[in-house]
Order: structure tokens, then sequence, then C-alpha cells
């Protein structure tokens, strides 16, 4: 693949269902470090320790890469969280996900539902991702009742923690009837539709570079 050096690096964006995902960029990092720190959302955490600024800067060296995307949840006017689908393994196009909500307003509303769905679709559908791995706080019913809407499977991992996994075929399965859910929604026609937004980096899979302008 041919970069042109010379294009503004415009970061990968996913927009549908009235919610942009944006791929995290260097001006976005001390906002979701804020975000990753407030009390309730490291409760939801497996790690729960504040995070500093070094260890954070050492995190984002270390998502900058294609086979990690940090997406950034834009909500008219607001960025309220973020979706991440990292660990790539291109020769099975494996993944792990998550996802967190700092801004307390969009807790228990419509966004964080249709924002997992819009890169679950994306990486699924479009892009061919074979399965993807969580790992979800038994204390967290929140959490466990969504993934389960999205039909994850659950496995015990220990005492305060199960392993969440889906397969493509579990995805495909249940896509028509997730869609449906996120028009219902969404409501205007307009936004049902996915577009893409970018440019070709260095930074993207090559199957996510071929769905972008030169």
């Amino acid at each position: 693949m041919q970069v042109d050096r010379s294009t503004e690096y415009r970061p990968l964006t996913l927009t549908q269902f009235g919610i942009q995902l944006r791929r995290m960029t260097a001006d976005d990092k001390e906002m979701v470090r804020t975000g990753r720190n407030k009390d309730f959302v490291r409760n939801n955490h497996v790690y729960r320790e504040i995070i500093s600024v070094e260890q954070h800067e050492v995190w984002f060296r270390e998502v900058s890469s294609p086979l990690h995307y940090i997406l950034v949840i834009h909500y008219p006017g607001r960025d309220v969280g973020i979706v991440i689908v990292r660990d790539f393994v291109p020769e099975r196009m494996t993944t792990t996900c998550g996802a967190f909500i700092w801004d307390e307003d969009y807790l228990g509303s419509k966004v964080p539902i249709m924002s997992i769905l819009i890169a679950l679709d994306f990486f699924y559908y479009t892009i061919g991702v074979s399965r993807t791995d969580s790992v979800v706080l038994k204390s967290n019913a929140a959490a466990i009742k969504m993934n389960r809407f999205f039909g994850f499977e659950f496995t015990e991992r220990d005492n305060e923690s199960f392993n969440i996994t889906m397969d493509r075929e579990t995805y495909l399965a249940n896509r028509n009837r997730l869609i449906a859910f996120a028009c219902r929604a969404a409501k205007k026609k307009e936004e049902q539709e996915l577009k893409i937004g970018g440019n070709k980096s260095p930074l993207n899979l090559p199957a996510i570079n071929a769905l972008l302008p030169d």
C-alpha cells in the first residue's frame, strides 16, 4: 500500500445511528485517562488502580498500531466514552473487546449499546473478524445483560468475573435482530447506513485501508 505522507492524517471514523466512533489520537489521551480513572468506571474493571500519565502514555504507544482500535464515542456535541477492539491476530482474525462510558448522563441510555453494536458490526460483518473475547465482572449487571443481548457466551473465569466470547457465525445469526433494534432506536432513516471516514494509514489493517479513499 502506498501512503501519501503529505496528506494530513485523518483517523478512522464509523458513523451510524446518530453516533460517531472516532479512533483515538494523541489529542484524546488525557480525556480518556481522566474518564478511565473515574471511580464508577474503575470499579467495573479488573484493574482498578489510578492510571498515571506515564502509564497512559505507554498504553497509548502500545495501541497506536494496526492491531488495536480505541474508538472514542461521540454523541452530538460530547465525547462520552470509548469502545475497544484490540489484540488482533490477523492470521486468525481474532480480537479482544471492551467499552466504558465516563459521562454519567449517558449511563443507562441507548448510547453504549448502539456504540458497541456499530463496532461489532463493522469488525464482524465488514472486516471479517472470526471471534472476539472479553472479561466482565460478575458485579457489573448492566454489562452482563448487554453482552447476553448481543449473543456472547459466558464461562467462569474466577470468583469475581466471567470470560465472554462470540464467534462470527453467532454474530451473523443475531445480526438482523440487532440491526433492526438499532434502526428502531435511531428512527431517522438517513442515520441507519454506516459511513466510514478517515484516510489510508500504516496504523490500519489492510482490510480497513481498502475501504478508505487514497
